[in-house]
């Protein structure tokens, strides 16, 4: 039987010599050795296995798998590892679907800081599911923990539920809240029944920055009011704050937040008094008439 060296084998199929000998480290091919020389020698078996080796590394599959491949001599022992390849592929493409999905999120977000800052607009309020809140309207980081390991984290916005009190402002929760259309591919989408929900409604729109500073961020919403009080928008008095990106300059932080002011005119309110409700604590729900 005819014998090849392993530079003729490269040649022959086009494949490195450094490849071939990967696939003989790896244990997938062995070559026959001249004791006299060290050389090592190919015969058909062999250079069939590179052909098929070739052929795996073709469609992208790892040593360590064709390995396993190379293990297996039943029909159906192949059938049922290809049916494992395509499950495993399925699933890696659903996940870089919504990792996709979720850069496109972002993407949004960026150019509505872009184009919205200290513009206005009549916009929908997406409905939103409340993960994680509490009634101090602060961050709390002995809550971050919580939030940051949560599975639906990158989901999701830090939104600050804000009351007009006269001429000033004031947070009275801060939530961890994922929007319309998001929710729908997070791992709570099963479970948003059971969510603290924020009722979709048509609001006064625009884009915000805040200078987050050591002792809070002073809020003030008067330019908005000013705008509706200008064009007759009716709003009322509570704002939604979602935080959605931040700029760093130096030592200082600028963070930009989506402004969501709900229209008088879009809705009743029904208050229901929520604190003994873990999901809601310290919220007031928002319900559709």
């Amino acid at each position: 039987m005819k014998r090849y060296s392993i530079h003729s084998v490269a040649e022959l199929l086009g494949v490195s010599a450094d490849a071939i000998r990967l696939y003989e480290k790896e244990g997938l091919v062995k070559p026959l050795r001249d004791e006299k020389n060290g050389y090592r020698y190919y015969e058909n078996e062999q250079i069939h296995k590179i052909m098929g080796i070739h052929l795996y590394r073709q469609i992208d599959m790892g040593l360590s798998q064709i390995k396993r491949m190379f293990g297996i001599d039943t029909f159906d022992g192949l059938e049922s590892e290809f049916d494992r390849l395509i499950d495993s592929n399925e699933a890696q493409i659903e996940r870089l679907r919504i990792k996709t999905d979720k850069l496109r999120f972002m993407k949004q977000h960026i150019m509505s800081v872009k184009h919205g800052i200290d513009r206005y607009e009549i916009r929908e309020l997406p409905t939103g599911y409340v993960i994680h809140a509490n009634s101090t309207g602060e961050i709390k980081y002995s809550e971050i923990k919580e939030i940051f390991n949560n599975p639906a984290f990158s989901f999701g916005n830090m939104c600050y539920h804000i009351k007009k009190q006269g001429d000033s402002f004031a947070s009275d929760s801060l939530m961890f809240v994922i929007r319309e259309p998001m929710i729908g591919i997070s791992p709570l989408k099963d479970e948003k029944k059971e969510l603290g929900r924020i009722e979709g409604v048509k609001s006064l729109y625009t884009i915000q920055s805040f200078d987050e500073k050591t002792a809070g961020i002073e809020w003030d919403f008067s330019r908005i009011y000013e705008y509706a009080g200008k064009h007759e928008i009716e709003c009322t008095d509570e704002i939604y704050a979602f935080y959605i990106y931040s700029l760093v300059a130096g030592e200082k932080i600028m963070d930009y937040y989506e402004i969501f002011v709900p229209l008088c005119d879009d809705r009743k309110y029904v208050e229901e008094d929520c604190a003994g409700d873990e999901k809601l604590y310290g919220q007031k729900k928002m319900i559709n008439l």
